[in-house]
């Protein structure tokens, strides 16, 4: 049987750094990753002249959009305290990582006691 769709893929996942061992096994999991890397490397106006026409015509003050703003900002900013908290031995918490941290412990407590049983 031939494989070369799949050797192209796999090839393609281990370009773009995101290949690991379940996409030998799954192939939607790998066709599914390579698209969403694909879609967000498309729509990165630093990479893609389209993208940035796209995102220069936005319109910022949109309600709805600067909802879905400070939802996604609140999201990376709570993934770096907890990246920090994990992987820094120098961290130090700051007055406006306290500002997120009970919210954090809280995701992750919960978490935690629902895999522990």
């Amino acid at each position: 049987m031939n494989n070369n769709w799949k050797d192209a893929v796999i090839d393609r996942l281990v370009s773009l750094h995101i290949y690991n061992p379940s996409h030998d096994e799954d192939p939607v999991k790998a066709l599914n990753d390579l698209i969403q890397m694909e879609t967000e490397i498309a729509l990165d106006p630093k990479v893609s002249e389209k993208a940035q026409e796209l995102y220069d015509n936005i319109n910022w003050s949109l309600p709805q959009l600067q909802t879905l703003l400070r939802i996604e900002a609140r999201k990376t900013i709570k993934l770096q305290i907890a990246n920090d908290i994990v992987f820094d031995e120098t961290y130090e918490p700051t007055a406006m990582d306290m500002e997120y941290w009970t919210e954090l412990h809280e995701a992750l407590w919960k978490k935690y006691k629902n895999e522990d049983g």
